[in-house]
């Protein structure tokens, strides 16, 4: 079997299919533009068909876009298609990136500390490095690890269908941070799930939730509602800190 690169949803910006959860884009974007402002060069990595790329470009910056594979990217910008599973960083460390933005693509890969490491490689001191995947704590979650030791974003059918292969929670990946000699800046819980219309169903939910949130009150509801975790990371300047490897 052959699992999914890219899933499919009618969720969409200007007619560009939006491969994440619904509003992770709209917050990811303010949150670049409160940190690099307008006009720079961004890095989008996992840039899908294309969707945050012509956000970026409705808000003034400028793109390298790159997927493993750009068969539905829809803009004519400056693309490339690499495999975030090998040693990609040479190809792209040539360059200097106001930013580097990577949405939705960790959980899809084989070794999240070595795509940590290769992000080291290209990114100055400077550049600001945004990354999100899906959240955890989600309150779905818990009943579905529950009943079959699944998780809402990783089950065996979205092993396939959307190449979740890589379960992360943010404890995890602070400390992946730290070991890849990156700095975490700001944590974000958002893309905020929406409840069932069905009344029962509504109520049910709800009262889920709140039973959550009476037990377990280290974990916020504003977590138990996130469908994303975004992170803001920057480059430590010890390089012994993390085994850097080099760039080929």
């Amino acid at each position: 079997m052959k699992q999914k690169h890219k899933t499919e949803t009618t969720y969409n910006y200007a007619g560009i299919t939006i491969h994440a959860a619904q509003g992770l884009h709209e917050y990811a974007m303010e949150v670049v533009r409160k940190r690099c402002g307008q006009n720079g060069h961004i890095l989008d990595l996992g840039c899908g068909s294309g969707a945050f790329t012509r956000r970026l470009h409705d808000h003034g910056f400028t793109t390298t876009s790159v997927d493993l594979s750009l068969d539905t990217f829809a803009l004519d910008s400056e693309k490339l298609e690499l495999d975030f599973n090998t040693d990609f960083a040479g190809r792209l460390a040539g360059q200097k990136y106001d930013a580097i933005v990577a949405l939705e693509v960790i959980e899809h890969l084989e070794n999240p500390l070595h795509f940590l490491r290769q992000l080291r490689l290209i990114a100055s001191a400077e550049t600001p490095i945004f990354i999100s995947f899906p959240n955890s704590y989600l309150y779905w979650s818990i009943r579905s690890f529950a009943k079959d030791g699944t998780f809402a974003n990783w089950s065996p059918f979205l092993y396939w269908e959307t190449g979740h292969q890589t379960l992360l929670t943010d404890w995890l990946f602070e400390e992946h941070l730290k070991k890849t000699g990156l700095r975490l800046e700001e944590k974000h819980f958002c893309a905020p799930v929406q409840f069932p219309r069905n009344l029962k169903s509504l109520i049910l939910h709800s009262a889920f939730v709140g039973l959550l949130h009476f037990f377990y009150r280290k974990i916020s509801p504003e977590a138990r509602m996130a469908e994303a975790l975004l992170f803001v990371i920057s480059k430590q300047a010890d390089p012994a800190l993390c085994g850097e490897e080099s760039a080929p």
